[in-house]
């Protein structure tokens, strides 16, 4: 068994890129190896900014010997009168570059074909490997770059290849250069070297100052964190996505604490972390019990020679920054939250939905009205007003102009400061919330319905406007608003009739260019595609989906109860039974009409009074609470019963007519469980 080794040099990528490269190049590399018919054990890809490389481990030494048997043409077109092969046959055996001794025939259903049995043997891997290059060619980036006379386009230029089998020398082609052995180490600590053989790479690099493992690097870090908290008593804080970064963004790193000035903790925690950040990529710093401190963490492209020169450069720069931060926080706070407001006027949402200030009106009245639906307290629909007419003014604020990734933290922290309530406070602050995968909740019901009305109020604009998701694009954040929405309604355990509360508010919208029904109907499944896919992950049946949403009341909660009800019941030995009488109901009354009173005097067996009995009893039980699949179970064999003794389209019109209306309210209280005609049950 062989290792083979290919490293790209290039210069330094953007620390974004690099992981989606790193997975896109050993799913590229296994897959040409298994296309290649050379069998391996095992993948690993390593990345630093400035090169991308893969190790194969367990290589065999050449492909596969593939048996390959070709089907030609029918017997009929490949062989005349006398026996002999035709045109057909012949060119047959010479595309395949075979002789006509090797050609048989064989019977496929009744017909008899001309067939051609090859044995291709393997080639040495060492051929096969001198066209690798091609899974480097075809990786796709976000941008690609043309440079100086290069006729190629790609992240960065390709400076160096690496590519060894075992120690042997692979002439793989990458756009303009031809693999060799000769890498390059740390770009100030190290040099050119040569690499001698596929296993020694990584350690060489190493004596080069490069730590070519980037979960090497991470642990690198990590570890040096928790050595620094040690001695200085300090906590850093844990940040994976900043970690992940700083990792992609070093080659052999070392951790330094940088200090400010204490004037700057005037400014709110959020800002001076997210300066720190999102600026220079600093890991903020606290005391054990949470206070921050007046120091940074950062990470060092390099060891710890000259470390103070260092420390030094990044304060200068970090000085900079915080003044900046100091500057728009003071400045803010010489305005008032009306003043900020009345300039949310000249603030688009977008062209063709309209300003922020008009939007802010829109959800005081969706938040007033879903307010009462939920049951807040007079007290909490006043505070929830208040928060719905001011819940925008921090976008015309100095601070998130500059620092837009605060947009509703710093309106938390300034309404709080400018005497808002703390229930307004936090409804403002968490009104993005959720705000993607994992993300915390609205902790209040306040909040919970001012982050809802504004969830709702993106759907219907934008939707009514005719800006609407198209496949995976969506530049709105148009599906985020509707997973939003499910995810505040489960946790609240809210009930709500989704088609009835958007059709309060459709009339809000002027500028219309589909008619409100059409709008309401789009955004009603737009939601549902929504939630299946939530209700797929988790593991739910497709078909118990289907059926779920199809339930005639569209509210989250029901239908996350009905589809685990039908989840349960499905292993239940009656279930088949029961759905198919069920279904037997929904079918039956597809196609038919079902206004009109039952006469009870109409009546002619006893299934048939004891099923509008029982129908009669469902009314009154949905006045108390919703059908469940018990109920369905029950009613079940009644309805079986009653299609074996009477029969529905009969000739008298009054009777037929007294049966279908039956089974129509029937099928009505059904349907406000779930569709089970999309059920799939054994036969």
């Amino acid at each position: 068994m062989n290792n083979f080794l290919i490293e790209l040099g290039l210069e330094e990528m953007p620390a974004r890129t690099i992981i989606p490269a790193m997975n896109d190049l050993k799913a590229g590399v296994a897959q040409f190896l298994n296309d290649e018919r050379l069998s391996f054990e095992a993948i690993k890809v390593y990345s630093t900014p400035r090169r991308l490389a893969v190790l194969v481990s367990g290589l065999a030494d050449r492909q596969t010997t593939l048996e390959q048997i070709s089907r030609g043409p029918a017997k009929k077109n490949a062989v005349d009168e006398a026996g002999q092969w035709t045109k057909a046959a012949i060119g047959f055996s010479r595309g395949k570059g075979a002789d006509l001794a090797d050609l048989y025939i064989d019977q496929v259903k009744d017909v008899e074909y001309v067939f051609l049995k090859q044995v291709i043997e393997g080639k040495p891997a060492q051929d096969v490997l001198q066209s690798i290059g091609t899974v480097f060619e075809s990786l796709n980036f976000p941008v690609s770059m043309r440079w100086s006379d290069y006729d190629y386009q790609y992240i960065r230029p390709v400076h160096w290849i690496v590519s060894l089998l075992n120690e042997e020398i692979v002439p793989v082609q990458i756009f303009n250069l031809t693999g060799s052995n000769q890498s390059r180490g740390h770009r100030f600590l190290g040099e050119s070297f040569q690499v001698n053989s596929a296993v020694s790479y990584v350690d060489q690099l190493k004596e080069q100052y490069v730590i070519v493992d980037l979960d090497q690097r991470r642990e690198m870090i990590k570890e040096q964190m928790r050595d620094l908290e040690a001695t200085q008593q300090i906590v850093i804080a844990k940040d994976d996505e900043l970690l992940e970064e700083v990792a992609s963004i070093v080659e052999y790193p070392s951790i330094l604490m940088g200090d400010f000035d204490p004037k700057y903790l005037a400014i709110p925690d959020e800002i001076l972390i997210t300066t720190m950040k999102g600026h220079q990529r600093y890991f903020d710093v606290h005391t054990p019990a949470g206070k921050l401190l007046p120091h940074f963490v950062t990470v060092r492209n390099g060891d710890n020679k000259h470390i103070e020169n260092v420390k030094k450069g990044n304060e200068k720069v970090l000085v900079a920054r915080l003044e900046d931060a100091l500057f728009f926080y003071e400045e803010d706070q010489k305005q008032t939250i009306d003043t900020f407001n009345q300039r949310l006027a000249h603030l688009n949402v977008h062209q063709k939905v309209g300003t922020m200030a008009e939007k802010e009106q829109r959800v005081i009245t969706i938040g007033q009205h879903l307010g009462q639906l939920v049951g807040l307290s007079a007290d909490e629909l006043a505070q929830l007003k208040r928060a719905s007419a001011i819940y925008k003014f921090d976008l015309t604020t100095q601070t998130v102009q500059e620092l837009p990734e605060l947009q509703g933290i710093i309106g938390g922290i300034y309404a709080k400061l400018m005497g808002e309530s703390d229930e307004v406070a936090t409804a403002v602050r968490e009104q993005y919330l959720p705000d993607g995968a994992g993300s915390l909740l609205p902790s209040s019901a306040i909040a919970s319905v001012l982050a809802l009305s504004d969830k709702i109020d993106h759907l219907l604009a934008f939707f009514k406007v005719g800006l609407i998701p198209t496949s995976s694009n969506d530049p709105f954040g148009l599906r985020r608003q509707a997973i939003g929405i499910i995810q505040i309604i489960k946790n609240e355990n809210w009930t709500l009739n989704w088609e009835q509360v958007l059709n309060e508010f459709i009339g809000l919208y002027d500028g219309i260019k589909r008619d409100e029904q059409s709008t309401i109907a789009l955004v009603i499944q737009f939601m549902k595609d929504r939630l299946a896919q939530g209700l797929l992950r988790e593991g739910f049946r497709d078909d118990i989906v289907k059926a779920a949403l199809g339930n005639q009341l569209f509210d989250f909660n029901r239908i996350q109860d009905v589809t685990n009800q039908l989840m349960i019941a499905s292993q239940d030995e009656s279930y088949k039974a029961t759905i198919e009488n069920l279904s037997r109901v929904l079918r039956m009354q597809k196609d038919q009409t079902t206004d009109g009173q039952i006469d009870e005097a109409h009546f002619e067996t006893a299934s048939e009074k004891e099923l509008y009995h029982h129908v009669l009893n469902w009314k009154e039980t949905l006045k108390q609470r919703s059908i469940s699949y018990d109920d369905l179970k029950t009613i079940a064999p009644k309805i079986e019963q009653f299609f074996n003794d009477n029969m529905i389209m009969v000739d008298d019109e009054t009777t037929r007519n007294n049966r279908l209306t039956l089974l129509g309210q029937l099928a009505n209280y059904i349907m406000t469980f779930a569709d089970v005609t999309e059920l799939q049950v054994k036969r």
